[in-house]
């Protein structure tokens, strides 16, 4: 018959000094889920703790987005492929799953263009799980969904320790996602917008430099350098002007940053330099939008008019001299 081998505690190894693990609330982490974890969440290092659980490489987070009348918590960039970012949209709520926040993370998903869509809470609904499973299972489906449950421990009473696990990801994310377009009343807005950014323009008189290229969301224009233009962006949540430097001139923003410290102080604000591994770079200025509030447009047009005449007079004979 077998016995089972007993072990002998061996004389003089002592016993292990083993901590215990306990949960925290994180209601006592972040008190407020608006004013505390999502300002958090779209830190550097809330943004890469979610990037190495979710496995997705997520930067550029932006928060409280402007989606039509509604603001989505985060909108971020995938940028597993540099070459190509895709827009996330995170929605997160401090307490268990919800329907109100399905449908937001879906019409935000709609109303941002979004490749994924990242939904954080403290537990789900099994329901909410099976709806989430159903809705990635079509290959065509509009967008990616993910399921995260966030968590908060402590050993001993250390420091907390946040944990994102995920419950539920795409068994292969989708390559060839079908985007959701922007609702029409969106669109048409924009449309109505830019009518009236031109219409102030051209109030301004003649001498104003040409139109380079322009789509739905921004205008840029010539500043007398083959590598760079200028351009203003018409954002969700920002409302941007900025030296944009086409790719290929990375040496333009390489030379211009050598004077970074001076060009700061003569445009006189936040400014933000940015590059990427596409030799995408820019630099820009930025204000909030307002795009459903009709009565601060003209306001931010001038702002944006301003800083494009600010832009040129600061880079223009810069540019020609390198």
């Amino acid at each position: 018959m077998y016995r089972k081998r007993e072990h002998k505690r061996t004389r003089g190894v002592p016993t292990p000094d083993l901590g215990t693990l306990e949960s925290v609330d994180v209601r006592d982490i972040w008190p407020h889920e608006e004013d505390d974890f999502t300002p958090w969440l779209a830190s550097r290092k809330g943004l890469r703790l979610l990037s190495e659980w979710v496995g997705m490489p997520l930067e550029d987070a932006q928060t409280e987005v402007q989606v039509g009348q509604f603001r989505a918590d985060v909108v971020c960039k995938d940028v597993s492929d540099p070459e190509t970012p895709v827009t996330v949209v995170v929605e997160n709520q401090l307490e268990p799953s919800d329907h109100d926040h399905l449908g937001k993370l879906l019409a935000y998903a709609c109303g941002t263009r979004a490749h994924s869509g990242i939904w954080i809470a403290t537990d789900f609904t099994p329901e909410h799980l099976d709806a989430v499973r159903a809705w990635n299972r079509p290959p065509d489906r509009p967008v990616d969904l993910y399921c995260v449950q966030l968590a908060a421990w402590s050993i001993d009473r250390s420091r907390p320790i946040v944990t994102f696990n995920v419950l539920v990801r795409p068994d292969a994310p989708n390559s060839k996602v079908t985007h959701l377009e922007p609702t029409a009343s969106h669109a048409s807005v924009l449309d109505q917008f830019w009518s009236r950014f031109h219409e102030v323009m051209a109030s301004d008189g003649p001498g104003w430099f040409p139109m380079h290229k322009w789509d739905e969301t921004y205008r840029s224009f010539d500043i007398g350098h083959e590598g760079a233009c200028l351009s203003v962006v018409r954002d969700l949540e920002r409302n941007r002007a900025r030296l944009y430097i086409f790719r290929g001139n990375r040496w333009l923003y390489d030379e211009l940053k050598r004077d970074r410290r001076t060009i700061n102080r003569e445009l006189g604000g936040q400014v933000r330099w940015r590059s990427t591994k596409t030799e995408r770079c820019s630099i820009d200025l930025s204000s909030p939008a307002h795009l459903y509030d009709r009565s601060k447009w003209d306001e931010e047009i001038e702002w944006m008019i301003d800083k494009l005449q600010l832009l040129d007079r600061v880079f223009r004979k810069r540019l020609a001299s390198l």
